[in-house]
């Protein structure tokens, strides 16, 4: 599922190759391609194809686009 960022938002990373936490950045406009989990109400787990999660995504930062 795609989904498009309104907000610039910054979310803790979890990067399946390096097997550690950062923070990343998606800026504003920017489309990724992801599987959706919820976390709790209102935020969004974003599990990316390589592996990688964003955890704690706000619903009220993405747009779920239609496939």
């Amino acid at each position: 599922m795609k989904v498009r960022f309104t907000k610039i938002t910054t979310v803790d990373y979890e990067d399946a190759r390096l097997n550690e936490i950062t923070d990343k950045t998606f800026q504003r406009g920017q489309v990724v391609d992801v599987a959706l989990e919820e976390n709790v109400n209102g935020f969004w787990n974003l599990h990316f194809d390589n592996g990688d999660l964003a955890i704690g995504v706000a619903k009220s930062n993405v747009e779920v686009l239609k496939a």
